[in-house]
């Protein structure tokens, strides 16, 4: 039996809605659905000619090639088209969809940014321009209706479109609570380049005058909770370093905020920006969280989006993480793993299913503005586009904010409209 094959019936099925055999005899008696995975045709089912993929071990270095000048992609591994010209799908769909929602690519060598991670404009996706496309949600649909032609067969109707909204909070206030000697020094160089609308903010905010532009917490939950929108919020709390920037674990008024977000939102632990490597970090963190929270803490999302795999991965299932909110790229939009819908990670180390959780985001307010140099109007219009793509295959909508980006202010002016 092979484990990765298993595995990917799981990802289009569901998991034991079906039944693996390598008996003829069985296969052959079975009269509902069934799929011919195999070299040999037979006229009674639907037949899939498999590549290889699936049955092999660890990472092998493959040329994969897209083929979208038809009615849908197809993504082939090593063979030519001619493999395939008996093939009732045109392709092995099973390996493809391995190949995706696995990140096979991830595992072989490439150029990584200054923050060592796997940019978007480096995958397959992008290259071949269907990054915006859940790729494994469509092939899914297609296997469906295919089966629902030949057997005359429901699908699952009991998977529903849903709404996500996930928000990160690197730093918790702009202004307050920074110190005499960095208010000073934030003032003077406000001061030195002019910027006498944030002088303004600035003191008013640090007499009291003024609510901090970043605490904005409250606004948010209010209103994802008229919206009746599923919210988690994922709090820094690691130590003070150049890249995380957020107030102290033990600093009273946030752990009091943490607790009230609690009341209505998920909180998960967002591990710092260095702890993508290091797995005691990740405990210490999480800790730090169920000790303000006083319940465990399952739910996580790295800082920067910065992880290696298999290697973070793997160090969250330690630190006692179920569920991650990582999956998707920080400098393009679309379906980092093909799809919209939560799968198991498949460890190919290990060539082994985990118990942990990933559910994909399609996009970063981060990305939107600071990367594809985009208004908050034309941000708007590629969401809806995603949104209306993940509705055909009933996923789940998923994006990234910060509580600085709703803040609409400073150069998030008018970004407060993301949600």
């Amino acid at each position: 039996m092979s484990n990765r094959l298993d595995y990917t019936a799981c990802v289009i099925f569901g998991k034991r809605n079906f039944k693996i055999t390598e008996n003829k005899t069985d296969f052959e008696n079975h009269d509902g659905p069934k799929i011919n995975y195999g070299a040999e045709h037979d006229d009674n089912s639907l037949h899939i000619l498999p590549d290889g993929l699936l049955y092999e071990t660890g990472i092998k270095n493959l040329s994969p090639s897209f083929d979208t000048s038809k009615d849908f992609s197809r993504l082939f591994l090593d063979k030519s088209d001619n493999f395939f010209q008996n093939n009732i799908i045109g392709f092995d769909i099973f390996s493809a969809v391995f190949y995706i929602v696995s990140r096979y690519e991830e595992y072989g060598n490439y150029t990584p940014d200054e923050h060592g991670r796997f940019c978007g404009k480096n995958s397959t996706m992008y290259k071949n321009n269907i990054h915006t496309k859940p790729l494994v949600d469509i092939w899914r649909q297609i296997v469906y209706n295919k089966l629902k032609e030949s057997f005359d067969c429901a699908q699952d109707g009991t998977i529903k479109y849903n709404t996500l909204a996930t928000i990160d909070i690197d730093r918790l206030y702009l202004y307050k609570e920074k110190g005499l000697v960095k208010s000073c020094g934030g003032l003077i160089k406000d001061i030195l380049k002019g910027n006498f609308k944030n002088v303004s903010k600035r003191l008013n905010v640090l007499m009291g005058k003024d609510v901090d532009p970043h605490d904005n917490l409250s606004k948010i939950v209010d209103y994802y909770k008229k919206q009746n929108t599923e919210l988690k919020v994922f709090w820094l709390l690691g130590d003070k370093s150049k890249y995380d920037n957020n107030l102290s674990y033990t600093h009273p008024e946030q752990k009091s905020i943490i607790q009230k977000v609690s009341e209505y939102a998920e909180v998960g632990i967002h591990p710092s920006y260095n702890s993508y490597n290091n797995p005691e970090q990740i405990k210490t963190e999480k800790q730090r969280l169920e000790t303000i929270l006083g319940k465990p803490v399952t739910a996580s999302r790295q800082h920067f989006l910065r992880m290696k795999l298999p290697q973070t991965y793997q160090q969250l299932i330690q630190a006692g993480i179920t569920d991650d909110y990582t999956m998707g790229w920080h400098d393009i939009i679309g379906f980092r793993a093909g799809t919209a819908h939560t799968f198991n990670w498949y460890d190919i180390e290990n060539e082994t299913e985990t118990i942990l959780q990933i559910t994909p985001f399609v996009a970063m307010d981060v990305t939107l503005k600071n990367y594809m140099n985009l208004n908050i109007e034309q941000a708007t219009i590629i969401l809806n586009d995603l949104q209306n793509e993940i509705k055909k295959y009933v996923g789940t909508y998923a994006t990234i904010a910060h509580n600085e980006s709703l803040s609409g202010w400073g150069e998030w002016d008018g970004w407060d409209a993301y949600i």
